[in-house]
């Protein structure tokens, strides 16, 4: 089963400490993946419409 954690660290050491502290506790994690986000990308959806392209006139949706 996948879990999805959003953390706040003030550091990349603090949060490989608390990555440690919970491997340590044996919650039954066997293994992890991080994402790390630098700044906000994007706060609104995105434009479907607008990223898919205009549909050429020969063909239909």
């Amino acid at each position: 089963m996948d879990y999805v954690m959003k953390t706040i660290c003030p550091s990349l050491s603090a949060f490989q400490d608390l990555m440690q502290d919970m491997q340590e506790a044996e919650l039954g994690v066997d293994r992890y993946m991080t994402y790390i986000a630098t700044r906000v990308v994007k706060s609104a959806k995105p434009n479907i419409a607008k990223l898919a392209g205009p549909v050429p006139s020969d063909q239909t949706v």
